[in-house]
């Protein structure tokens, strides 16, 4: 069981046919991409402009990623992906995901970033940024 620091970010979404094999399952390069839109998503209901926090040199790649495939995702399917933080650490966030169909859960997974500048060394978050992603109650929505 995952212990959030709030409540999930939601984000509805359709698979797309373009993300599927011949066979019309998800392939599964493709919930890399849902996850990173379900962090998106997470940022701006919290009051993130991760264009504006690029635009001050700062960046989250990926470093760590884990993935557990329960059943597939089929073309044309409605499915809700719920995205939350788990941990937060001086110059890390670990990102946690949660894909459903209905009531099926399709896949769970992690993503741990650090927070570098623009040469790739790892940077403390600055306090508004922290409180943004800590804060109990959500941010403003642009």
């Amino acid at each position: 069981m995952m212990k959030y620091l709030f409540q999930p970010t939601q984000t509805l979404f359709r698979v797309r046919y373009a993300e599927c094999d011949p066979a019309r399952v998800a392939h599964h390069s493709s919930y890399l991409l849902w996850f990173e839109a379900g962090r998106a998503d997470l940022c701006r209901e919290r009051g993130l402009d991760y264009w504006e926090m690029e635009q001050n040199g700062l960046f989250l790649p990926v470093v760590e990623l884990q993935c557990r495939y329960l059943m597939s995702a089929r073309y044309d399917q409605n499915l809700l992906l719920l995205t939350t933080i788990t941990e937060m650490r001086r110059r890390a966030v670990r990102f946690a995901y949660k894909i459903y169909f209905g009531q099926t859960l399709l896949a769970e997974a992690e993503t741990y970033q650090l927070l570098v500048d623009v040469n790739g060394a790892p940077r403390t978050w600055p306090p508004h940024l922290l409180q943004l992603l800590t804060a109990s109650g959500t941010g403003s929505q642009s």
